[in-house]
């Protein structure tokens, strides 16, 4: 595209130039192509254009199945500090057939901030919003997380996790009283719905909580006494693996690193380069016992020490940017787990467990020109 500088186009011509681009590429001709035949049976379900309404102030509702707390340090610091009633942004509402009031999704802090700075607080008021007629329950969670995935505070993994599977919980209950609700079916029949509720489950099955740090200790934390704070390597990991083999690799980790004096955290790096190599060994189908992952996880704990963090940092990521003066958990990570396996365990257990590694990968911590950096404090070496 062109790149405009200090002036003022017209949107036509805009739109002219961006045809032109569309016939000049193949792929964005079938892009549009599909895209309009979607919208073309999106408006055949009923599916309507949002539009700016009058709302009434005692009929808008927060929706905190979707929309996130209020946060009163933002509010104050960001926007009230900054107050300027010509940006004051309207906000973005679902209004179902079957209720006499609006939801908010998105914007919250507009209506609120703006009755704030003004001292009015008047339960006839009107306010502008973005209004759109949806009577499909799951719709909210959908626009919460478009709307919230541009930046801007914008939602967190965490956020978009949360609406997923309450909406995804939603749909279940919508079909025990109607089996034929299309919206609910369709909820239930989405991958990416369907890969949040599994993701959450497998962590709840080990008693593994699954938040970021920062809500740890809150109100809102789980009562678990670990838990896992990557929330999109979990999503990933289970749509790679399953549940099932999730529930394995967690409850092998939580059995050799989850002591009472061990931190609370689940490392990353061992359990995520655990699901890599698990699925590597299940795609060349590689016959392990059944209690390899453990025994793996076991040698590394007996020769480097009890703390999976250590290992991880100090150990596997520094030698790999040390060797490669790159890091990546997908591609590293696995190598290196079984590297140190190779170059710890006793030769019988070698000779049971023949673990898979990219032979493409020499990390220097195995063989004869192994190279190893000061993190790798062996307390034994067989």
């Amino acid at each position: 595209m062109a790149v405009y500088k200090g002036e003022k186009i017209d949107v036509l011509d805009y739109i002219k130039e961006i045809h032109t681009k569309i016939a000049e590429s193949t792929d964005y001709k079938q892009i549009l192509v599909d895209a309009k035949a979607k919208l073309k049976k999106d408006l055949a379900k009923g599916y309507q254009w949002g539009k700016i309404e009058q709302v009434p102030i005692k009929k808008l509702k927060l929706d905190y199945q979707v929309q996130r707390d209020f946060v009163l340090k933002h509010a104050f610091k960001t926007i009230i500090a900054n107050f300027d009633p010509r940006i004051v942004t309207s906000p973005v509402c679902v209004k179902s057939s079957k209720e006499d009031e609006y939801h908010v999704v998105d914007g919250q802090h507009g209506p609120t901030i703006s009755r704030i700075m003004v001292a009015v607080l008047n339960a006839e008021d009107y306010i502008p919003c973005w209004v759109i007629h949806e009577d499909d329950p799951a719709f909210k969670g959908k626009l919460f997380i478009v709307l919230n995935k541009t930046g801007k505070l914008g939602a967190s993994y965490y956020d978009t996790l949360k609406v997923e599977v309450k909406h995804y919980d939603n749909a279940l209950e919508v079909l025990k009283k109607d089996p034929n609700d299309i919206n609910a079916r369709d909820t239930i029949s989405d991958p990416t719905y369907i890969n949040a509720s599994e993701t959450v489950k497998v962590f709840a099955d080990v008693n593994i909580d699954l938040e970021p740090t920062s809500t740890r200790g809150t109100t809102t934390s789980g009562g678990n006494d670990f838990y896992f704070s990557h929330i999109q390597y979990a999503r990933e990991n289970t749509a790679l693996i399953k549940r099932d083999a999730m529930k394995k690799i967690l409850e092998a980790y939580k059995k050799v690193w989850c002591t009472p004096d061990s931190d609370p955290k689940v490392d990353n790096g061992l359990f995520s380069g655990m699901v890599y190599l698990y699925s590597d060994a299940d795609r060349k189908d590689c016959k392990l016992p059944d209690d390899w992952i453990e025994q793996v996880y076991q040698v590394l704990k007996d020769n480097l020490g009890a703390s999976a963090e250590h290992i991880h940092n100090a150990c596997i990521k520094a030698q790999c940017k040390e060797v490669t003066r790159t890091w990546s958990t997908k591609t590293q990570c696995p190598t290196a787990i079984r590297d140190i396996f190779v170059r710890c365990a006793d030769p019988k257990l070698l000779q049971k467990i023949n673990l898979p590694y990219d032979k493409n990968l020499n990390l220097k911590i195995v063989g004869e020109d192994a190279d190893l950096v000061e993190g790798f404090n062996f307390k034994k070496i067989a």
